[in-house]
């Protein structure tokens, strides 16, 4: 009878625990397209109507987002990623983007990385300070608001 009922409450605790998990794909290219904003420090991506329709779960390496960080009067161009969890990866899109270069090989042109938070109308990104190739650290949090399409014209 002991038995049974550590049984029962061992199932009830895993059903209660996968209830209270975060949706795996909710992610920002999970909204219609929009143009997403950080102003300080002044970081963008785009979620196109492309990448919105095209999505699925898990990502993969081709699911990459186009976005922008300007420092300094200078602009780099990106590809975010999402991976499957709850981290998103800033990659120099010139070094990331060239032929062969897949996979693991990307994470040395990573720029930025953190943990996310997400949300319908708010992304905030922890910044992993160790791997902060930008802003060595200055920033432990960004947070993007999501500008829609409707507002901004077709990216």
């Amino acid at each position: 009878m002991r038995k049974q009922f550590l049984g029962v409450l061992l199932v009830v605790a895993l059903i209660t625990i996968g209830c209270g998990a975060e949706h795996p794909t909710e992610r920002p290219f999970n909204y219609p397209p929009a143009k997403w904003v950080s102003d300080v420090p002044d970081i963008s991506f785009i979620v196109s109507e492309e990448k919105y329709a095209e999505w699925v779960y898990p990502p993969t390496d081709d699911y990459i987002l186009d976005g922008e960080l300007n420092v300094g009067g200078k602009t780099t161009g990106l590809e975010v990623f999402f991976n499957g969890g709850n981290q998103v990866y800033f990659y120099d899109k010139e070094k990331s983007s060239q032929p062969g270069i897949r996979g693991i090989d990307k994470y040395d042109y990573v720029l930025i990385e953190g943990d996310c938070t997400f949300g319908p109308e708010e992304l905030i990104v922890e910044v992993n300070e160790k791997t902060d190739k930008v802003f060595d650290g200055k920033y432990e949090i960004i947070t993007f608001d999501r500008i829609p399409d409707e507002l901004e014209g077709n990216w």
